[in-house]
């Protein structure tokens, strides 16, 4: 297979290091292609929506940094793409988002760092719920953050013991 590498990255302020960074994946796939579970997955087309949605979670937040007298931040990603073999390694869901590069996981460190006012992770919460109308938003249990543009409505918590 010949590999053509992308043209042009992902949006303004996300790259393609970041999103195959920790995936399993050395330099990011053309696709489509299709995924061990049959399904198939358009990487590059899907890593760009994603990076679109993650460019207006950046405009939120900084837009809320300046009304906290703050500069304007960039946002560190935990991990975006996941191959196949990667996903079960770090016991991700059989049918992640992140198979499909459309999912972002952001630690709790960095949304403090962006946030660090009072009640700033629940502003966060709020920006993400704001862009993420139409996508997937989960909490781990340690306090990170799952976003993801699946084009539907998902929200869950795994937490245990609630």
């Amino acid at each position: 297979m010949i590999y053509v590498p992308p043209l042009r990255q992902p949006s303004a302020h996300f790259t393609w290091v970041e999103v195959i960074a920790h995936s399993g994946y050395n330099r990011v796939p053309l696709g489509p292609m299709r995924l061990p579970n049959g399904k198939w997955v358009t990487p590059r087309a899907n890593a760009r929506t994603q990076a679109a949605l993650m460019e207006k979670v950046r405009a939120y937040v900084n837009a809320e940094r300046l009304r906290h007298a703050l500069e304007p931040t960039g946002i560190s990603v935990v991990s975006w793409a996941r191959s196949w073999d990667h996903n079960k390694a770090v016991g991700g869901a059989f049918d992640s988002q992140h198979l499909y590069f459309r999912a972002c996981d952001i630690s709790l460190g960095e949304i403090t760092r962006l946030c660090p006012w009072e009640h700033g992770t629940k502003d966060f919460d709020a920006i993400l719920n704001r862009v993420y109308a139409r996508g997937g938003l989960g909490t781990y249990p340690a306090g990170n953050r799952h976003a993801d543009c699946r084009g539907y409505r998902a929200r869950w918590s795994s937490f245990v013991g609630w």
